[in-house]
């Protein structure tokens, strides 16, 4: 079961993402089965970041840090030039997924096993990186016993507003709910932020145990980040 819920929320001009602040302590599986109960490590892991002064934000969830680095260093790291090249959202999506993939298959079995590479990763930014045409790319790598794998989808917000969630079953079915009862037809950043945050906190008092140990799947504080242009 995944732990953590994370959101990114979009009109055709700004966008949000959001995630809880829940970390398990790590631990050793003995044939796909916990050595010991899970434990709460920290209630303060932000999971959202933002790039070239907010041009691109991000959320993720899943495995949250490898090679002393956290999810969010290595995008930071892997998309360190990509800003003063003219690349376009898609082209820095293109170029994250490639990379963190290739990361994520280099990850000695000793710190993270196979079957435990799976991040989940929402990425929002403007299709040429201006004000406009605000795009989410969600972005799901997949572990699998000979490496991993990706899948993608990207969605708009032509006309209204778009979200898109990855996490806890429960939680994310939560989050849905608080996005689906939406029939404002504010598009302000200050609303978008409302909104996004609500969905979160309603994922984390609906997701699920994660045993053993009967820890609560997610919890914690609420990260935003947004979009500056």
């Amino acid at each position: 079961m995944l732990m953590s819920v994370i959101a990114a929320f979009i009109s055709s001009r700004d966008g949000v993402t959001a995630s809880d602040g829940r970390k398990l302590g790590s631990i050793d599986l003995a044939n796909g089965v916990p050595s010991k109960p899970y434990e709460v490590e920290s209630d303060d892991f932000e999971k959202t970041f933002s790039l070239a002064g907010g041009k691109v934000i991000g959320a993720f969830c899943g495995l949250l840090e490898f090679g002393k680095r956290t999810i969010a260093e290595h995008i930071q790291e892997i998309t360190r030039d990509s800003f003063s090249s003219g690349r376009t959202f898609m082209q820095i999506v293109d170029l994250v997924q490639q990379e963190l993939t290739a990361r994520l298959n280099q990850v000695d079995d000793g710190e993270v096993t196979r079957l435990c590479r799976n991040v989940d990763l929402l990425i929002v930014g403007g299709a040429q990186l201006t004000r406009k045409k605000m795009r989410i790319a969600g972005v799901r790598f997949c572990a699998k016993p000979d490496g991993v794998t990706t899948t993608r989808n990207v969605v708009s917000a032509p006309r209204y507003k778009q979200y898109y969630v990855y996490g806890e079953d429960l939680a994310c079915r939560a989050a849905i709910r608080t996005f689906e009862a939406d029939r404002s037809p504010d598009c302000s950043i200050s609303f978008l932020r409302k909104m996004v945050k609500g969905a979160i906190s309603a994922g984390i008092q609906n997701c699920g145990i994660k045993e053993p140990g009967g820890v609560r799947a997610c919890g914690g504080k609420v990260f935003t980040t947004w979009t500056q242009y």
